[in-house]
């Protein structure tokens, strides 16, 4: 198996298994971005993040 794959396999368990999912989608982002960082550390993997600012715009007329 892959590498990549048991990486991905031991996050969905760890969160799934200690019941870390919620309803907030920014949560789950953040939960998922600690735990990628955890399980890659000591790697030879890197994690490149691209960031993009989703900007909320309302005008009030």
């Amino acid at each position: 198996m892959p590498q990549y794959l048991m990486f991905a396999e031991n996050i969905y368990n760890k969160i799934k298994d200690e019941e870390l999912f919620s309803h907030d989608c920014i949560e789950n982002m953040n939960l998922l971005m600690t735990c990628i960082r955890r399980e890659i550390e000591g790697t030879e993997f890197k994690l490149n993040l691209i960031l993009l600012i989703l900007l909320n715009c309302s005008v009030d007329h």
